[in-house]
């Protein structure tokens, strides 16, 4: 079975990590590196990360008010994701993490990095205010989810 096969039976994920706010750029390349070759060496596929950078924190966090954002997309399976899970649940550096399933109706494809754009090891940055507001979205429905728990 080749690549292009597999990549029909992967389902798409994000995933939002918050890092620790003093994280150097070193720390958050290494990072994005292991959870690079963890997805692609548990069979899925790397499409791309976006480093958000540091942001305001809607509350508190490990007794802290920001955080260094990173979004990162994948193909995968249920074996990428307990490989992520551990990387990201075991190192001192990662605050928060949550992945999410892609919308069938989402061509990861079109999430892919192109050659125009930066390179697998470079992350692209965006700063736009829509994604903060989907931030606060986000972090809005994990208190909600976490009070219906409780």
């Amino acid at each position: 079975m080749d690549r292009k096969e597999m990549r029909g039976m992967l389902r798409g994920y994000e995933t939002l990590i918050i890092a620790h706010p003093e994280a150097s750029e070193e720390e958050i390349n290494e990072i994005v590196d292991k959870l690079k070759n963890a997805i692609i060496n548990s069979k899925g596929d790397w499409l791309k990360a976006e480093k958000w950078g540091e942001r305001k924190l809607v509350y508190k966090i490990k007794g802290l008010l920001k955080g260094y954002f990173l979004l990162v997309y994948f193909l995968g399976n249920s074996d990428t994701l307990k490989t992520i899970d551990t990387i990201l649940r075991y190192n001192e550096r990662i605050l928060r993490y949550q992945t999410v399933k892609l919308d069938k109706k989402v061509d990861p494809e079109t999430l892919r990095e192109s050659d125009s754009q930066k390179k697998d090891s470079e992350i692209e940055e965006d700063e736009g205010d829509k994604k903060q507001q989907v931030l606060k979205d986000k972090n809005s429905s994990e208190k909600t989810k976490s009070e219906l728990t409780v």
